[in-house]
């Protein structure tokens, strides 16, 4: 059996490859012996993710948002209750002292907005003046903003 003679082997090249694909950031790997252009990464992946955590975190400000209205609602509500309160006892006790002291006094004005319609009333519901002697009822409204609250004195 005649030797064969074995020849150098040529030194491996890189095929040629596309400059458009080259210039786009691919790279040549290596799969098995033959050598290939990889496809450039494109970064869907990282995009897909940036804009699920942006939707995420806009969401959760939306809703915080939402939250922090209705707090602030509450606070206003809040403070056009106490508001309208304080007006309707000063309305009581003004209908009580125009009962009981002076039938003469005029009604009162408040510096802070808020504003009391007192109504009196006799036994049989009809409106009468608070100084009136027939007087058995005397209810107070007070009111701020959109909030009113009422207090009733019977005798």
């Amino acid at each position: 059996m005649a030797k064969r003679k074995e020849t150098p082997l040529a030194p491996s090249c890189p095929p040629k490859a596309d400059p458009s694909l080259a210039e786009r950031g691919g790279r040549y790997m290596r799969s098995g012996q033959a050598l290939r252009l990889a496809r450039p990464r494109s970064g869907q992946a990282m995009l897909i993710a940036v804009l699920a955590l942006g939707g995420a975190m806009l969401g959760a400000t939306t809703i915080a948002g939402f939250l922090m209205a209705y707090q602030i609602r509450d606070t206003t509500n809040f403070i056009d209750s106490a508001k309208s309160i304080f007006a309707a006892d000063a309305g009581t006790e003004w209908g009580i002292y125009r009962f009981t002291v002076d039938s003469s006094t005029p009604m009162f004005t408040l510096s802070n907005g808020a504003s009391a319609n007192v109504t009196c009333s006799d036994a049989s519901g009809n409106v009468v003046s608070c100084g009136a002697a027939a007087t058995t009822q005397i209810v107070s409204e007070g009111t701020s903003g959109e909030t009113a609250r009422a207090f009733v004195v019977s005798f």
